[in-house]
């Protein structure tokens, strides 16, 4: 068995960052961007993933920098982290006082429907999903919400100019058949970042306006306005970099609709 066969909480550090299971970053230019237009994407990514969180306690997989754990805290749910790279553990206390568990998705501690809703925020294509939607499908009573890249021909082909490479990328509809094989049921796709979060160069490129408080601002806005404007026409699955998955447990579906 070579080692992209092995499971992969067997592997060693070196290999998790050989196969882009765990990649390498410049924390320092992460940073930056976390404070200049890419995070005002974030922060607004954050604030429409919670806005589709179900009940109170919440499961933050691969919780990376901890941005998304530091805004479900201060929303007030009840917030667990999972993140096995202990370098990111330590940067996601440092940076937002967020206190990450060293778990895989694949073998975690909790009991059974212990959460409400798992969130799987941009970290999908360093899994074995197969394997997390296993372990996913027991501990979630009611909500997954899965924020992914858009993954069309342009990204794909902007990721090879860009040499960044992921360990397992895949389409919405592969998503979507994970989710409904462990038994979730799609509610609804969300379609957004149109202009922004290319301009902004997220974590692995430079920001390509000026970092002035005025200009990002008004990117966003016209990225908003851009979102409404493709999504009347229904060409918003086309230009989008990111979408937001919404599966409920059929289970649960079928006893809400009992009520």
């Amino acid at each position: 068995m070579n080692n992209s066969e092995k499971p992969i909480e067997s592997l060693s550090d070196e290999d998790l960052y050989r196969l882009n299971i765990y990649h390498r970053t410049d924390d320092e230019h992460s940073f930056k961007q976390l404070h200049s237009l890419y995070g005002r994407v974030n922060a607004d990514q954050d604030a429409a993933i919670i806005n589709q969180v179900h009940g109170r306690r919440v499961l933050d997989v691969g919780a990376g920098y901890g941005s998304l754990s530091r805004r479900l805290l201060d929303s007030a749910f009840e917030v667990y982290s999972i993140e096995p790279n202990k370098d990111v553990r330590e940067l996601a206390l440092a940076w937002y006082d967020v206190k990450e568990l060293p778990h895989s998705i694949y073998d975690t501690p909790f009991s059974s429907q212990f959460f409400d809703t798992v969130i799987l925020r941009e970290c999908v294509e360093h899994l074995d999903m197969p394997r997390a939607m296993k372990e996913i499908s027991r501990i979630c009573k009611m909500r997954l919400l899965i924020f992914q890249t858009n993954l069309n021909p342009l990204i794909s082909l902007l990721r090879g100019l860009l040499g960044h490479s992921e360990y397992n990328p895949q389409n919405l509809a592969y998503y979507r058949n994970c989710a409904n094989l462990a038994g979730f049921s799609v509610q609804t796709v969300q379609f957004r970042d149109i202009l922004a979060f290319p301009l902004s160069g997220g974590y692995v490129s430079r920001q390509l306006v000026p970092r002035e408080p005025l200009v990002e601002q008004s990117i966003i806005q016209i990225d908003e306005k851009l979102s409404r404007f493709f999504r009347f026409f229904g060409a918003d699955s086309i230009v989008s970099w990111r979408f937001l998955l919404v599966a409920d447990k059929v289970c649960f579906t079928q006893e809400s609709m009992k009520k």
